[in-house]
C-alpha cells in the first residue's frame, strides 16, 4: 500500500509491517519537549498579560484617583463659598432688619404721620368753614353769587388737600405714585 509522508513523498508500506511504539525515542522526547514548551509559553502570556493589565489598572487607579481628589476639592471649595453666602445672606437680613425697625421709628415717618393728620385737619376745618359760609350766604342779601364764587374755591382747596394726603400716604406705604388729571 502506498502512503505519503510529511515531505507529501509516495511511500511505499507494507501491511505486514506493524509500526513501532518505541521505534523513535527521539520523536517522543520531542512531542514531550514540545508539549512542555507549549504549556511553558502559555503561562507565560497569562501572567505576562495578568501583570499587564494589572499594572494598567493601578495606573487608571491613580489617575481616577487625582481626579476624583480634584472633585473632591472643587466640592469642598463650592461648599465653602455657599457657607459664605449664607453668611452674607444673613447678615444682610439682620441688617435689613435694623434698617426697617431704624425707619419706622425715624423721625421722617413721624413727620409724615403729622402731615396726614393735619391735612386730615385742614379738611375738616374747609368742611365746616365751607358750611358756615352757605350758612352766612342765605342770612347776607346777594350772599349766593358770594358763597359760589367761595365755595368753588373752597371745594377746589379740599380737593387739593385730599390729594396732598393721599400722596402722604402713598409715601408712607412705599407705593408708586399714580398721577391722575
Amino acid at each position: 500500500m502506498a502512503a505519503l509522508d510529511r515531505s507529501s513523498r509516495l511511500l511505499d508500506i507494507d501491511e505486514q509491517e506493524e509500526p513501532k511504539a518505541n521505534s523513535n525515542p527521539n520523536q517522543l522526547r520531542n512531542l514531550t519537549y514540545g508539549i512542555l514548551v507549549f504549556v511553558v509559553i502559555c503561562i507565560i502570556i497569562a501572567l505576562s498579560v495578568s501583570l499587564s493589565l494589572l499594572l494598567n489598572k493601578n495606573q487608571q487607579n491613580v489617575a481616577s484617583q487625582s481626579s476624583v481628589q480634584v472633585l473632591n476639592d472643587n466640592i469642598e471649595s463650592i461648599e465653602e463659598q455657599l457657607l459664605l453666602s449664607a453668611t452674607h445672606t444673613e447678615q444682610f437680613k439682620q441688617d435689613f432688619d435694623k434698617l426697617q425697625v431704624h425707619l419706622r421709628h425715624s423721625s421722617a415717618t413721624a413727620l409724615k404721620n403729622i402731615l396726614i393728620d393735619q391735612e386730615r385737619n385742614i379738611q375738616n376745618m374747609l368742611t365746616i368753614l365751607n358750611a358756615s359760609m352757605r350758612d352766612l350766604a342765605i342770612d347776607i342779601p346777594e350772599g349766593e353769587d358770594w358763597y359760589k364764587n367761595y365755595g368753588a374755591q373752597l371745594t377746589k382747596v379740599q380737593r387739593l388737600s385730599m390729594q396732598r394726603e393721599e400722596l402722604l400716604r402713598l409715601l408712607q406705604t412705599g407705593e408708586a405714585q399714580v398721577e391722575q388729571d
